[in-house]
């Protein structure tokens, strides 16, 4: 399964994709681009990074 340049947000209310997105997310078949993983008060500064440019991935806030 190959898919590129999406956002998740234009699916909500198709399940039936949503399913196949988790399933193969669960398997391993796909994997999304994480540009980092950063604590919540490091928020502003990824924000930034993303509408600077350039960067490739999505940040990935970690509440742990």
């Amino acid at each position: 399964m190959s898919y590129r340049g999406f956002g998740v947000h234009d699916w909500f209310g198709r399940t039936d994709l949503m399913a196949e997105i988790a399933a193969a997310l669960g398997a391993g078949r796909l994997s999304p681009r994480v540009a980092g993983i950063v604590p919540p008060e490091q928020a502003p500064r990824a924000h930034a990074a993303l509408e600077a440019g350039g960067t490739r991935g999505r940040y990935v806030l970690d509440f742990s």
